[in-house]
């Protein structure tokens, strides 16, 4: 597989693996042993969960984001100062993922659906996640990685 990075305008580079036939699809990962600290959050109308990763169970998303920072991204933002795209803490922000009005991210609690509003206001759950790394946003001088949580296992 192979990275495919498309410049979809000034602000937003998609980013999507290439298979051996050609074909492109998502970058996923599935995340263990993840805490939520703060639960569902919501900002500017949008719902979003911080998580904070654990380096023992996420080594391969860990290890494919510092690949990620030094060898694709030096290239793409030469005159840039890079800053990390995981701070030290290792807190990650996962947009809920929504097509038009409907939720489409899952929630499962002890092996049930539930809806993601279960989550709001509730703190430091431990949780299993898919995820999916849409692209990067780039603002002025600052940049983010964008994840969308696929799937939250509780």
């Amino acid at each position: 597989m192979s990275l495919v990075i498309k410049k979809i305008n000034k602000k937003f580079y998609q980013f999507l693996n290439k298979n051996l036939n050609g074909k492109t699809n998502n970058i996923n990962f599935y995340l263990d042993n993840v805490l939520l600290p703060f639960g569902l959050e919501e900002y500017k109308g949008k719902y979003l969960i911080n998580f904070e990763l654990t380096e023992n169970n996420n080594k391969e998303f860990l290890n494919y984001i510092n690949n990620l920072e030094e060898n694709i991204l030096k290239n793409l933002f030469k005159k840039r100062t890079l800053k990390k795209l995981i701070k030290e803490n290792k807190v990650c922000k996962g947009n809920i993922k929504k097509n038009k009005n409907k939720i489409i991210t899952k929630l499962s609690i002890n092996n049930q659906d539930m809806s993601i509003f279960q989550l709001k206001n509730k703190k430091n759950i431990l949780a299993k996640l898919k995820i999916e790394i849409s692209g990067l946003w780039v603002y002025e001088n600052n940049y983010g990685i964008f994840i969308n949580i696929n799937e939250i296992i509780i």
